[in-house]
């Protein structure tokens, strides 16, 4: 399952715009030289729009979020909810009809399900700690999107099963809507358990949820 990148002037001026403010650092203090050599004013006034817009794009890429980014930090969140387990935080990213599924998209368990595996797989297989690698992210539709997530899964020393640390990897899938009166917010619509390529990674197992 592979991502789309964003649309580049999105991600260069708005996500990660050091690129092109390192450029235009760089083509401001060529044209300041060559301004020193030929007592060019224009070249100098040149050089200062250069410096101006670059600190422009650094205050846009702070001040806006986009909609991918949203949804790559709403991911993390919900693998550091999980260790250890909040079960209100990590319900709170959860659509109502939100539904785990596996690799081939059939139907495993449904939200209410899913919260109440999560607190016994957390206890049995009591978690240290979850490295996050957020593999990409993609908006998909108007109100919709799609995160898709690496998990390394550290086991406690003092969990009741002993188990090596273990890799998985999940496909999110998000809608944006309202929930009363409150702004509308991402929550999870779907989760699909996906086979990891990694020799350490674990296999979707739809009866690790129903014990």
């Amino acid at each position: 399952m592979g991502i789309e990148p964003p649309p580049a002037i999105q991600y260069h001026l708005l996500e990660q715009p050091l690129f092109v403010v390192i450029t235009l650092i760089v083509v401001a203090a060529i044209l300041m030289g060559i301004a020193r050599r030929t007592a060019s004013r224009r070249l100098v006034i040149s050089a200062g729009v250069c410096v101006g817009v670059a600190v422009g794009v650094l205050l846009l890429a702070r001040v806006v979020d986009t909609d991918r980014e949203r949804l790559i930090a709403h991911t993390r969140e919900l693998v550091q909810a999980t260790a250890p387990m909040q079960l209100r935080r990590f319900a709170g990213l959860l659509d109502e009809r939100m539904m785990l599924v596996g690799p081939e998209e059939r139907p495993w368990l449904n939200r209410d399900q899913i919260l109440s595996a999560m607190q016994n797989i957390t206890s049995t297989y009591a978690i240290e700690e979850q490295r996050v690698d957020v593999l990409g992210a993609q908006i998909t539709g108007p109100q919709r999107g799609i995160s898709l997530v690496d998990v390394t899964t550290y086991p406690s020393p003092h969990a009741a099963v002993s188990y090596a640390p273990v890799r998985t990897r999940w496909l999110l899938q998000w809608s944006r809507r309202r929930e009363g009166q409150d702004e509308p917010a991402w929550r999870i619509t779907q989760v699909q358990w996906l086979n990891h390529p990694a020799p350490n990674g674990l296999a979707p197992q739809r009866n690790l949820w129903i014990r």
